[in-house]
């Protein structure tokens, strides 16, 4: 073998070895990595979803216990069904397979199934394994397996995920590791032609000095020495940056230990794998007690536990809705209460969360205090308040037995009264009437009642007039007039008042009258003969006359103007007796 062979030989088999060597390790590290992978990340993905079925098996747990029918089995009934459609709902989420089996062995019996019976090869509530990632066949398919125990209702819920789910991750991780070796194959060719350019021309020089018979000469191997230099430029540079990350981690640490604000970092379990001096001051505890050892909510007191563990919970899964902030009791080896505020984030890429936690314990006792004042200040306006309103409402009932009392005395005339008094509303219906008004209608109050004049059959033309009236009394007048109707076959005369009820904002709503029959009073007035119009032949006359009588086919007022002694009370007296009123009294 020629001195250049051996020389290359020399370097190439360890280039090549070394290459075999790293091949051989991924291999080794690959096959594993594949071979656990899946079960891994099964195990990790129905790990993580059956705690969100306990979650939600719990609060629908005692939410029946909360509502205190725990031993209602129809209660209990409707609740599992709920329980089971929740079940079924978070399976179809994520896409999962799952069987529900109720009571103990041999009695098990399966109270909701996802899995086709008809193709399970193996029933999957065989396995007695419980929180524990197992396998079963089931249509000739291999699943990943994952039981848990919700002991109140006695069911064993079993999630079921086909492997082949993961085979996608594994079959990366293949395409990763022959890439890695034909990356290592290319960087050994690499270096292998990297080592004949350098050892080429040396090598050469040594040949020719051998075949002239004289003694090689071994200078200027430039190439080696440049490599050397590189290489010792590289170890350099690798234990400057070394020494630099020393002194950041040694900078750190006296910070995270000397600062004033207590910090800590957790692990996914909530374990402290990291503490500061204090943090050991609140908590009492030293680094060997904490560190790795103790969890979150050892040191939180009991009625923070629950709210602690929620937020870490949402802040692994929807960190973007989780609080950074917030207040909890922190409880020290010495079961002192301290009130801390807790300030947590989580380290990009990991699931290691940092928290610090400062001492409110003195600025909840001033709020505390200042919430005493302010509730004791309160307390006393509200006592005075209180004498204030029972003052006002002793004035108020005192008004009110007055306004009772006048009301019965009012009553008391209105119910005693020989006068005809009635209300109607602004549709212009009855909806009070006194005794004198019912006895002169001669009707049940519940039919008078609702009803209008037209409806109880009253004189057709007073029930027009009156409605007249009565729309001007709603608009704001008072009026007085007197009426002569035809009633029961005889004439009846009523000097009536119409005036409005108004409410407190001065609405008018509705019309009162009182009515007092004047009959008597009316057939004593004399009675004006009055001569036959046609008596008059001057035709002045004659055009007053059919003025007149043109006036009385009508319901307005008419006036008569002039001097005393024109006539005036006998123009009067003849626009009567031609009226529709001829039968009544005349107002002149």
């Amino acid at each position: 073998m020629s001195i250049q062979n051996k020389l290359s030989f020399r370097l190439i088999a360890p280039i090549v070895a070394v290459t075999v060597l790293l091949w051989g390790f991924l291999y080794v590290f690959v096959a594993r990595t594949i071979k656990e992978f899946a079960h891994d990340r099964a195990r990790e993905d129905l790990t993580s979803i059956s705690r969100e079925i306990l979650n939600t098996l719990n609060m629908s747990f005692d939410v029946l216990i909360q509502s205190g029918r725990i031993n209602d089995p129809k209660e209990i009934l409707i609740r599992k069904a709920l329980a089971l459609e929740t079940l079924e709902e978070v399976l179809q989420k994520f896409k999962l397979l799952g069987v529900v089996y109720e009571g103990e062995r041999p009695n098990q019996k399966a109270i909701m199934r996802t899995v086709d019976s008809s193709e399970a090869g193996t029933n999957p509530g065989e396995n007695t394994k419980s929180h524990r990632l197992f396998t079963v066949q089931s249509g000739g398919k291999p699943y990943f397996a994952y039981g848990l125990d919700f002991q109140p209702w006695r069911w064993k819920i079993v999630l079921l995920r086909e492997t082949a789910a993961y085979a996608g991750p594994a079959a990366t991780i293949r395409q990763l590791y022959w890439m890695t070796g034909i990356l290592l194959l290319g960087m050994a060719l690499g270096l292998v032609i990297l080592e004949n350019r350098l050892l080429r021309r040396p090598v050469d020089g040594i040949i020719q000095d051998l075949h002239r018979g004289t003694a090689p000469k071994y200078r200027g191997v430039e190439e080696f020495e440049y490599l050397s230099r590189s290489i010792a430029g590289m170890m350099q540079t690798l234990a400057e940056r070394e020494e630099r990350l020393q002194e950041s981690e040694t900078r750190y640490r006296t910070i995270f230990e000397t600062t004033g604000t207590a910090i800590a970092i957790g692990e996914l379990d909530t374990t402290l794998s990291l503490v500061n001096t204090k943090f050991l001051e609140y908590s009492g505890y030293s680094k060997e007690e904490i560190e790795g050892k103790m969890t979150w909510t050892q040191i939180v007191a009991k009625e923070d536990v629950e709210r602690v563990r929620e937020v870490n919970q949402l802040r692994l899964t929807r960190p973007e809705e989780a609080p950074r902030q917030y207040e909890f009791t922190m409880v020290d080896k010495g079961r002192n209460l301290r009130h801390v505020l807790l300030t947590a984030d989580i380290f990009p890429g990991t699931t290691q969360t940092i928290a610090s936690l400062i001492d409110i314990t003195d600025r909840k006792r001033e709020e505390l205090e200042r919430r005493l004042i302010q509730e004791a200040r309160a307390a006393k306006e509200l006592r005075k308040k209180n004498v204030e309103l029972g003052r006002e409402i002793d004035k108020r009932k005192e008004t009110e037995r007055s306004l009772r009392a006048s009301e019965e005395r009012f009553r008391a005339v209105v119910e005693t009264t020989e006068d005809y008094i009635f209300i109607k509303n602004t549709e212009l219906e009855y909806t009070h009437v006194n005794p004198a008004y019912i006895k002169l209608l001669d009707r049940p109050p519940d039919v008078i009642i609702g009803a209008d004049d037209h409806a109880l059959s009253i004189d057709s033309h007073y029930a027009a007039h009156a409605k007249r009236l009565e729309t001007r009394v709603l608009q704001g007048e008072t009026l007085e007039t007197e009426h002569t109707l035809m009633w029961k076959g005889s004439p009846l005369s009523l000097n009536i008042n119409r005036f409005p009820l108004r409410a407190s904002s001065g609405e008018i709503f509705a019309v009162c009258g009182v009515a007092r029959d004047v009959s008597d009073r009316t057939s004593l007035q004399p009675v004006l003969a009055v001569e036959p119009p046609h008596a008059y032949i001057s035709s002045a006359i004659q055009e007053t006359i059919k003025r007149v009588a043109l006036s009385a086919q009508s319901e307005s007022t008419v006036l008569f103007l002039g001097e005393s002694g024109a006539g005036k009370d006998y123009w009067a007296r003849y626009l009567h007796d031609q009226s529709n009123r001829a039968g009544g009294r005349s107002s002149v």
